[in-house]
């Protein structure tokens, strides 16, 4: 398996040696960095969750869905802030760049980040406190159309995980039980299969969309 898998990135010219000792340096500095809570805007309060295969820990996007009123929707979409922490020209930035991107091979994954970083400091983990930027959406369903869109650095914390299995039985309503985050959930697939006019949205299309 391993040597498949390496003439797979021989082959496609992937580049994932070993950090330099400089770039460890800096990822080392990177994990000592607290977190400042008041110099961004605070969402930690919001059911928030994510959606990704089964057993992913590099979560680096995250949802949540607010009703304000009777027809009018928040929708929020938060992505990891790696950039408040790798800054640009570093060892680190610059050997992130010849990686190019993350690569998911069937008995392995080469993350484009340093594996403390992708899966742990970095990661939409639930119950962690994470910087992320947020998109939100004002949604007018009256209009069924986007009203407004404002771009904000958050702090957030991701309340559930679900891989995509899970959430197709929560929209085929084959999980019975009911709670907050669930309803959420079927609420943010209603609104996206009418905004999208699509009556048949999986799990898949319904990421893609958002």
């Amino acid at each position: 398996e391993n040597i498949e898998q390496q003439h797979i990135l021989y082959k496609n010219e992937l580049k994932f040696k070993s950090f330099s000792l400089n770039a460890k340096k800096e990822i080392k500095n990177i994990l000592a960095t607290k977190l400042n809570i008041d110099s961004r805007k605070d969402f930690r309060h919001l059911r928030i969750f994510n959606i990704d295969p089964i057993g992913c820990k590099d979560i680096d996007d995250a949802l949540h869905i607010t009703k304000k009123s009777d027809d009018i929707y928040e929708i929020g979409v938060h992505i990891a802030d790696v950039s408040h922490f790798i800054n640009k020209d570093t060892y680190l930035d610059k050997e992130i760049e010849l990686r190019g991107s993350s690569v998911y091979l069937p008995f392995d994954q080469y993350h484009m980040l340093p594996n403390e970083l992708s899966c742990d400091f970095l990661s939409l983990l639930v119950n962690k406190n994470r910087y992320a930027y947020s998109i939100i959406y004002e949604v007018d369903m009256n209009l069924v159309k986007i009203k407004n869109i404002t771009f904000q650095k958050s702090i957030i914390q991701n309340k559930k995980s679900f891989d995509y299995d899970e959430l197709q039985d929560i929209i085929d309503n084959k999980i019975i039980k009911d709670n907050n985050i669930i309803t959420d959930i079927r609420m943010l697939y209603d609104i996206v299969s009418k905004l999208s006019k699509n009556n048949n949205l999986n799990t898949h299309k319904l990421v893609e969309y958002l």
